[in-house]
C-alpha cells in the first residue's frame, strides 16, 4: 500500500512535474504580464482568436460563470481581453484576445514547446510518447 506521505507516490510525483511547469508559467508571467498568477495564462489558452462565449468559457475551464466573470475582468482591465456583445445575440458577452493577449498566448505556446523538449531531451522520445499516451489515457 503506499503511504500518502511517501515522496514517490503518483500524486507527489505529479506534483512535483507541475510545480517545475507552473515555475516556468510564472516566470512567463512576471516577464508579460506582472502581478497576474499563471492561472490566469491557464485561461487566456483557452481562448481561441475568434472569441469564445463567457459561458463556455467557463464550462471548457471547469468554473463557474460568476468565477470565470472576474478572472476575464481582470484580463480586461489589464488589456488581454475584450468583451463585446455577441454580434448575434446582444444579451451574450464574447470574449476576444487584444493583440497584447495573442502576444502572451503565442508567448505561452513557445514557453510549452520549450519545455516539453527539455522534458522529452531528458527522458527520451520514446519514453516521453509513452508518458504523454498514458497521461492523457489516465486523463479521460
Amino acid at each position: 500500500m503506499t503511504l500518502v506521505n511517501d515522496p514517490e507516490h503518483i500524486l507527489a510525483l505529479l506534483d512535483r512535474a507541475m510545480r517545475a511547469a507552473k515555475r516556468v508559467m510564472e516566470g512567463l508571467m512576471a516577464d508579460h504580464a506582472p502581478g497576474l498568477r499563471s492561472s490566469f495564462l491557464r485561461v487566456m489558452n483557452l481562448i481561441p482568436a475568434d472569441g469564445i462565449r463567457l459561458t463556455d468559457l467557463a464550462t471548457r475551464a471547469s468554473m463557474t460563470k460568476q468565477a470565470m466573470g472576474e478572472f476575464v475582468a481582470t484580463l480586461e482591465q489589464e488589456g488581454f481581453v475584450r468583451v463585446l456583445a455577441d454580434p448575434h445575440d446582444r444579451r451574450v458577452r464574447l470574449v476576444t484576445p487584444t493583440p497584447r493577449g495573442i502576444e502572451l498566448q503565442k508567448a505561452s505556446a513557445a514557453a510549452i514547446e520549450e519545455l516539453e523538449r527539455e522534458w522529452r531531451e531528458r527522458v527520451g522520445p520514446r519514453r516521453w510518447a509513452t508518458t504523454c499516451a498514458v497521461l492523457a489515457e489516465l486523463g479521460r
